[in-house]
This record gives C-alpha cells, structure tokens and sequence, in this order.
C-alpha cells in the first residue's frame, strides 16, 4: 500500500495472498492488491495479473488460525467431485483485524482445480 501511495495509485479491489505451494519450510506466496493496470515495479515489488481459472471457493467468517477446518471442507468436496486440487490457493481479505473483531473477519478462499 506505500508504494501504491507514493506512486499515486490505489486499490481496484481488495488484498489477496496466493499461496503457491505449502512447503512451510520453503513457502512461496505472493501478496498483492489489485490495479485497474499494469503498474511499474521496483526491487521488490513487481507487477502480475491472476489468470483465469477454474475454482473451488468459500467464504469463511472468523480468526485466520481457525481457518483450517473450512479448508478441510473444500478439500473434501474436490474429492468427492473428482476434481484434482493444484497447489495454488487464494485468500482475499475483506476487512482487517485492525478494523473488527477476530471473529467477524471476512475471507474469501479459493483453491485452484484441474
């Protein structure tokens, strides 16, 4: 958000992270708010777009590490729909812990299938 605001752009929609894989030990993610266009980068920030793709989705109300049994019923329903998970999974943030309570927090998950 302080680089969109020092290059005087904003947010098109809300914040997101894609996970893409789930290797604790070598995670590789990437956070991200998106932009009505392709925007300049530096060292550290570069810009991408999230393509089209097929998914599984959910919202989820409540504290992030509490997240987990949801994502168990995403799974489930994949594979009870023969569908194949891929690695990638999305997660937007519709409001803050800095804004409400844990318990109201607001999250879209989404997990990317074949």
């Amino acid at each position: 958000m302080t680089y969109l605001e020092k290059i005087g752009e904003f947010p098109s929609d809300i914040p997101f992270v894609a996970y893409y894989n789930m290797d604790m030990e070598n995670l590789n993610v990437e956070i991200g708010f998106p932009v009505y266009k392709s925007l300049p980068g530096t060292d550290e920030i570069q810009s991408s777009y999230i393509p089209e793709m097929k998914v599984v989705y959910s919202m989820y109300r409540g504290p992030y590490l509490e997240a987990g049994t949801t994502y168990e019923e995403m799974i489930k329903w994949i594979e009870d729909n023969n569908l194949k998970q891929t690695e990638t999974m999305y997660e937007y943030y519709f409001n803050s812990p800095l804004d409400v309570d844990e318990s109201d927090l607001l999250t879209m998950m989404l997990l990317k299938v074949e």
